[in-house]
């Protein structure tokens, strides 16, 4: 009886032992970076969600459209909220380390790398997808090349009587520094010649926010007119202007 007893209290005393070296055990594993996800990778991972809405063939066309106009706007945030802190810390030359492993250049090039991804996405869907999609439901993007002759001539007198007032160019050159932008614009970087002595110029435009998204162009009287047509104020990668059909 007494020797069971020994043995009862000597097994207490060794668990009473082991114990205490359990909770050390379980804080170093939980403290592994591998269990942590960076916050600003994980928002992106979120908003990838939003852009395979918009790579879903079996929503409706017009909602595949604005999931990827909602993705593009998110994008828009997540830049100006939380790459921009980030891009601060950097600055300030922060070596403070994530509990995710992570210091702030290493995920600001994390974050390039995956935002460059998901963008080639969302041009090659806009472009492989859905642009002839909507072209198989009456609409259209038109390069102004492509526009009948009287509606160019309409367009053209739009620009000079009521956009062209309103914008004012700003100079980049070595006695102007790049100027600062306002959030969510839309600026062209303008190549130029100066009209005297033929010297290269760079300005930047910014498009006009009083100037509507889409402005409707007149609509013509022959049978092929189906629908409207809208100029869009949206800048792109061609120097000419993008007409939107409808």
């Amino acid at each position: 009886m007494a020797q069971a007893q020994a043995t009862a209290r000597t097994e207490e005393e060794r668990s009473a032992i082991a114990a205490p070296r359990v909770v050390p055990a379980a804080h170093e594993r939980s403290g592994d970076p591998k269990n942590f996800i960076n916050r600003e990778l994980s928002w992106l991972e979120f908003n990838r969600r939003v852009l395979e809405e918009a790579q879903d063939r079996s929503q409706p066309l017009i909602e595949r459209v604005k999931f990827l106009t909602i993705f593009s706007s998110n994008l828009d945030e997540f830049f100006e909220i939380r790459v921009a802190g980030i891009k601060q810390q950097i600055a300030s030359e922060t070596s403070d380390i994530g509990p995710d492993g992570l210091g702030p250049t290493e995920t600001f090039n994390r974050i390039q790398k995956t935002v460059r991804q998901l963008v080639a996405e969302q041009y090659a869907l806009w472009k492989n997808e859905l642009l002839p999609e909507l072209a198989k439901n009456g609409i259209y993007l038109r390069e102004i090349a492509e526009l009948p002759a009287k509606r160019a001539a309409w367009a053209h007198r739009y620009f000079q009587q009521e956009v062209f007032p309103m914008l004012t160019p700003l100079a980049v050159d070595a006695s102007h520094p790049f100027p600062h932008l306002l959030n969510r614009s839309h600026n062209l970087l303008v190549r130029a010649k100066a009209q005297r002595s033929g010297e290269p110029l760079h300005a930047i435009v910014q498009v006009p926010r009083a100037v509507s998204r889409l402005i409707a162009l007149p609509r013509g009287k022959a049978r092929t007119n189906r629908g409207s047509i809208f100029i869009s104020r949206r800048s792109s990668n061609s120097t000419s202007a993008n007409y939107f059909q409808a």
